[in-house]
């Protein structure tokens, strides 16, 4: 499975140049310097199917089906799970009002990867009519 996740963020205001055009300024309250960019890895997951199915001829002409299929995959990057919500708001211009705000003390937020596991089911139900 590979498993990607970009984190992005920027924060878009005029309260830096006297209310002027609007500015933008990479980061924002979760997205910050410290987790921001593309990161990705590849693990190994399982992916299993299960598909049931019966059918009942009512004519010789009509028939009815039922389906049910599930589907499981493992190591599964979801977007909430890679929120970190540990933040140092010093390096960031939403937080601190200065478009060059530098980072003072820990690093954080930081990333690192969270894996979940992901289910999927269906149901199907047909009437076939043959003419």
């Amino acid at each position: 499975m590979v498993q990607s996740v970009d984190v992005n963020g920027s924060l878009l205001t005029n309260d830096f140049n006297h209310f002027g055009n609007a500015q933008t300024f990479p980061g924002g309250y979760f997205a910050l310097p410290t987790n921001m960019g593309g990161h990705s890895r590849t693990v190994f997951a399982v992916v299993p199917e299960l598909r049931l199915g019966v059918g009942y001829r009512l004519t010789p002409a009509t028939s009815l089906h039922f389906g049910y299929s599930a589907l499981f995959a493992s190591e599964v990057a979801r977007p909430g799970n890679h929120v970190n919500r540990s933040i140092n708001p010093t390096q960031s211009a939403s937080w601190t009002e200065d478009p060059n705000a530098a980072l003072t003390g820990p690093a954080q937020p930081s990333f690192s990867f969270h894996s979940s596991s992901f289910w999927a089911q269906g149901v199907s139900l047909g009437v076939n009519v043959r003419f």
